[in-house]
């Protein structure tokens, strides 16, 4: 048996003798564990010969293809051509690196190129790792260890980075970099270090309003800044966002017109509220005690700092590739969307529960686009529909929540539901969730989560596994691709696709449910 530590309970921050002392976790780990720089050598050893396995060649091609236009284009030049790009910037300086050095050595093989590849996503791995350890450095040793050493063994981290060669990795980085940063007083390089996984991967923007939330919760009880400088910056936001929907009102991009204004919408909203914070100040004293104004008017200094740096930051890193007109990486981002067009392409979720998609269809023109209706809404905007309201469901269940585990948590969630209910989701975009689930498994020590996170990611390597070697032959077992294709699985008239989906989406549902006995478990917060 095993005692709970403070760090388990940091749900309500209750006393740590209210935590029951005999509930036993689900793993038990030896006496005798290896140090960390042991794990983290031999994860190191294990991707760097995994990575001479075959590539995914459609994507470790492209980004050849991208590498090498890079250095011979120049980055101001990489968006403005005809050449196909649908990522955004922040992964393009790594390419650009690979191009310069491929030029410089005289051209490398395509073995060589695809080796050379996989490597930030093989140190992206290493770095999650060490960050988990860290995350967790209030629990038992051997647990922080234990939970390096499963993430680095876990299926789909072993398939997605050194084998695939696709970068998802970093973004489960730079995820849990600001998990990391957030929940240990530092939430500007938390917000810093989201910034740049958005650059990266945008896939990130899933977990925004849960670390928004946190941050504004967490935070709330500073000094707050002056009313004047809050009514200042309101109307300096409203005039960029006007300033923004003058310099494009002749784009057709309906994109631009969106952000732009949603930029001057919120800052005509904190213009009103420090206006209403002056007025306040003023007439205070006449206003009825029973009202409690100002308790709707409250001001973020942190939220200001995280924010402005943020966008400092990115428009930093976007500069060389959007030199003259950097609000154009919206327009770039629009057109990375709109390239697959579908309910679900390739993704085990809620779109291919029951034929919503029909089925597993990789080819693009035989997808069923998410223009489709039902009750004559876009299934693009139910999606959008769904992920909102799950991820305002999490934030009201998250709300009275503490400590690592429950930032963990109500992240990782919301990546989840974004990826669960979302269209034009590829099977990759489920993969940053698993590793702050993971982290919330451990610290909040939960069987019911580690059972989850076990559960779904094997779901998750299938789903992944089944992408890897529907293009290509490289390690295809055909006994077990042939189960892929089953049609009627035990009679029910549904293909293994189906069920496996969803299975992915009733696994969703238990993982909320066991979330809410947690967090209204606060004296008792042990194994659930």
């Amino acid at each position: 048996m095993v005692e709970a530590e403070a760090g388990a309970a940091g749900l309500h921050g209750e006393d740590v003798s209210a935590v029951d002392s005999t509930i036993e976790f689900a793993i038990q780990l030896p006496l005798r564990v290896p140090s960390i720089g042991v794990v983290l050598a031999f994860g190191l050893l294990l991707r760097l010969g995994l990575a001479f396995l075959p590539a995914f060649q459609i994507d470790t091609g492209t980004f050849q293809a991208w590498s090498r236009q890079l250095a011979s284009d120049h980055p101001w030049n990489f968006y403005n051509t005809d050449f196909f790009t649908d990522y955004a910037p922040g992964y393009m300086y790594i390419l650009w690196l690979f191009g310069e050095l491929d030029r410089l050595f005289g051209g490398f093989g395509l073995s060589t190129f695809e080796y050379i590849l996989k490597l930030p996503s093989i140190v992206a791995d290493i770095g999650s790792a060490y960050v988990l350890y860290l995350l967790l450095k209030d629990q038992r040793r051997e647990w922080r260890i234990g939970a390096a050493a499963l993430y680095l063994l876990f299926p789909p981290v072993l398939l997605i980075g050194p084998v695939w060669g696709q970068v998802d990795s970093l973004l489960a980085l730079f995820l849990l970099l600001a998990i990391y940063f957030v929940g240990t007083e530092r939430p500007i390089s938390g917000a810093l270090a989201y910034t740049i996984g958005f650059l990266i991967k945008p896939q990130i923007i899933a977990a925004l309003p849960f670390l928004a939330f946190w941050i504004m919760k967490r935070f709330r009880s500073e000094t707050p800044i002056q009313a004047t400088t809050q009514l200042f910056t309101g109307l300096s936001v409203l005039a960029a966002g006007i300033a923004g929907l003058a310099l494009v009102d002749q784009d057709p991009h309906a994109s631009y017109r969106l952000v732009f204004g949603g930029i001057a919408a919120v800052g005509g909203v904190e213009g009103l509220r420090g206006l209403g914070r002056m007025a306040l100040d003023r007439w205070e004293p006449s206003v009825p005690s029973g009202l409690s104004i100002r308790e709707l008017l409250p001001s973020f200094p942190t939220w200001y700092r995280a924010v402005g740096l943020s966008l400092a930051v990115a428009l930093v890193l976007i500069f060389p590739f959007f030199t003259y007109k950097p609000w154009e990486i919206i327009g770039q981002l629009y057109k990375a969307n709109e390239v697959y067009p579908v309910n679900s392409f390739f993704a085990y979720n809620f779109w291919n529960v029951g034929g919503l998609a029909e089925g597993f269809k990789p080819d693009v023109s035989g997808i069923k686009p998410d223009e489709g209706t039902f009750l004559s809404i876009d299934h693009r905007a139910w999606g959008l529909f769904l992920y909102a309201i799950s991820t305002v469901a999490i934030i009201w269940l998250m709300r009275k929540s503490e400590g690592i585990g429950g930032l963990a948590l109500g992240t990782s969630l919301c990546v989840l539901v974004f990826y669960v209910f979302m269209t034009r989701m590829h099977e990759r975009y489920a993969f940053a969730f698993f590793l702050p689930f993971l982290a919330a498994a451990v610290a909040l020590r939960s069987r019911v989560l580690f059972a989850a996170f076990l559960s779904l990611g094997v779901i998750h390597f299938f789903n992944l596994y089944h992408v890897y070697v529907y293009y290509q032959h490289a390690l295809k077992w055909p006994a077990f691709y042939k189960w892929f294709e089953r049609t009627d699985n035990l009679s029910t008239g549904l293909d293994t696709v189906q069920v496996l989906s969803l299975l992915f989406v009733a696994a969703l549902a238990l993982v909320l449910a066991a979330a809410y006995v947690i967090i209204n478990r606060p004296r008792r917060v042990g194994v659930t």
